[in-house]
């Protein structure tokens, strides 16, 4: 083995030395640069002009380009820290100062508020309990993609609507904030919410451009799209063709190429096409501890928390509230977004026309839902027009209807994992399109491949008007108490139902069925057991006094579908 010389090891030894000298001497420049930079940032802020509060900044004329700071927003009240202004000409401003965040000085220049993440203290709201719609409104349109807004107030109330439709970074809320909706009289609507994001109070969007309202038929499992003219698009726009969202990938002529499949049978040749202009990408929503929207269950208060629409990767998280007469949070033709950490607290009574739903995946695609909890509402988790959506570890305690739902109008492929229901007297509800014999189940706008698996139902209601294309999988079915209209089975009055459930476990003292109609039940594994038996599963007896449930092995197993010998 050949040997390194002495003279080649002291070299090397030397050139190791010259650089560690060399990174110390950069590290030590580069010290040295930062603390003349902090130097300079201190003694420019120390240079600063530094009013007292507001009023003392708006009674005096600084000069134009003039950074300047407030210690305060009223006068006497807690220092507001970081509140910096810039001295604006009004035809460098650009329009009108709101008078909450950006105001006119005594010289009719406009202070313009430059502060990266805005505060509630800075648009002049307190922790009062006292009614700041203005002021909340005046902050929200202050937001861009870059710029925050912290809401540390922690008691305030609303008596109007507040829009985000500029984009944002983040909005969050003080831990404990508690907000009281003041808007009585106003009737329950999906069009509009306490926060919206994108879609005004009217239900008008904000955030789209309509390009064309001609696309080519696409088939299931499509990538791509013909459209009439794809000369407004580049790639990476986020677009909305229907109710499916995507992000463009590529274009070749008039065919535009996506990131994601069309998981619908076909789109129509009038499918309408639009670009999703600021897609608040990877903004972030945190809601209040509590929204109040009534003082009491009975009063009819308008009552929807927060609805963001067209976005791409937006998350929702943390808005709880307390007598909503409408949904609590909301995501429409959004694609890859995210709900988080609803609770709904006693809905108001509102009859058939409330909704009052912990939270709803509309008209979009690839969206996650998770920890929603529900009390005494109508709906835990709604899809409607979706697909490819995951509902998870959610709770519905005492829901008066569907608990989990597709809204039988199209939703493919959303699964519902780990959700839960407790003395809930409706059921899950993954309905399909299906008008009785002879129809044909494969329409355009059913609900297909819709699944809720690792789920408990105890002492609820179970599967309602299921289709075969549907299925619940490794659910528990667990009821001791015997309850009226608290079945495992619901089938459709007017049409064949199939109940597909698989590794399964039922184990109840009361009715599997309550409707005299007969249905399919196509149990693939699993475990039965009734310890109240009075008919055959005490399944109801139809008129010509068989049991009304057909049961089918399923042929590639080689288990018993339930305990026992049927016969």
């Amino acid at each position: 083995m050949s040997r390194i010389p002495i003279s080649h090891k002291d070299r090397i030894r030397g050139e190791e030395r010259h650089r560690k000298r060399a990174d110390l001497n950069l590290s030590t420049n580069i010290n040295n640069e930062l603390v003349v930079l902090n130097n300079k940032i201190d003694t420019e802020i120390a240079l600063r002009p530094l009013f007292d509060n507001v009023a003392d900044l708006v009674s005096k004329s600084p000069a134009r380009g003039l950074v300047v700071s407030t210690r305060r927003y009223y006068v006497n009240e807690a220092p507001v820290p970081n509140m910096d202004f810039i001295i604006l000409s009004p035809a460098d401003y650009g329009g009108v100062p709101d008078g909450y965040v950006d105001f006119y000085v005594a010289s009719g220049d406009v202070a313009k508020n430059i502060s990266n993440v805005l505060t509630g203290s800075m648009g002049g709201m307190r922790s009062d309990g006292a009614d700041y719609t203005p002021n909340l409104q005046a902050l929200s349109a202050q937001l861009n993609p870059k710029r925050s807004l912290y809401v540390d107030s922690t008691s305030f109330s609303l008596s109007g609507f507040i829009l985000f439709n500029n984009g944002f970074k983040e909005v969050s809320h003080a831990s404990n904030c508690v907000v009281t909706f003041l808007g009585a009289g106003e009737p329950s609507s999906t069009t509009k919410a306490l926060y919206s994001i994108n879609v005004d109070i009217n239900g008008t969007s904000t955030n789209e451009t309509v390009l064309t309202t001609t696309a080519a038929v696409t088939n299931k499992g499509g990538n791509s799209f013909t459209l009439i003219d794809a000369s407004s698009f580049q790639e990476g726009d986020a677009i909305r063709i229907n109710k499916h969202v995507c992000i463009i990938t590529d274009i070749f002529g008039n065919v535009v190429y996506t990131d994601r499949t069309l998981p619908i049978r076909q789109l129509a040749s009038g499918s309408e096409v639009s670009r999703l202009d600021v897609p608040n990408t990877n903004s972030r929503m945190e809601g209040p501890a509590l929204i109040k929207f009534a003082p009491n269950r009975t009063t009819q208060y308008y009552g929807m928390g927060v609805r963001a629409s067209y976005c791409v990767g937006i998350t929702i998280s943390n808005f709880n509230s307390l007598y909503n007469a409408s949904g609590v949070a909301e995501l429409v033709c959004c694609a890859d977004s995210y709900l988080a950490g609803i609770y709904q607290k006693s809905p108001t009574s509102a009859g058939s026309t409330g909704l009052s739903y912990a939270g709803q995946l509309s008209d979009g695609n690839d969206n996650t839902a998770q920890n929603l909890r529900s009390q005494e509402g109508r709906h835990c988790a709604s899809i409607s027009f979706s697909h490819r959506n995951k509902v998870m570890d959610c709770i519905d305690f005492q829901g008066t209807n569907a608990s989990y739902l597709t809204q039988h109008n199209g939703c493919r492929e959303n699964t519902f994992i780990n959700c839960d229901l407790v003395n809930c007297s409706f059921g899950v509800y993954l309905g399909g399109q299906f008008a009785g014999a002879g129809a044909v189940e494969d329409l355009a706008d059913g609900d297909q491949s819709n699944i809720i698996q690792d789920s408990r139902f105890i002492n609820s209601r179970g599967l309602y008007r299921m289709t075969r294309k549907n299925k619940a999988v490794n659910c528990q079915f667990i009821n001791d108490t015997v309850t009226s209209f608290r079945e495992v089975f619901v089938p459709r009055s007017n049409g064949e139902s199939t109940f597909t459930i698989e590794n399964c476990e039922i184990d109840i003292v009361n009715t599997i069925c309550d409707v005299s109609v007969e249905f399919t039940l196509n149990m693939r594994g699993g475990f039965y057991s009734n310890t109240n038996i009075d008919t055959l599963f005490k399944g109801t007896v139809i008129s010509n006094n068989i049991a009304n449930i057909v049961f089918q092995n399923d042929p590639t197993s080689s288990e018993l579908p339930f305990e026992g010998s049927l016969f």
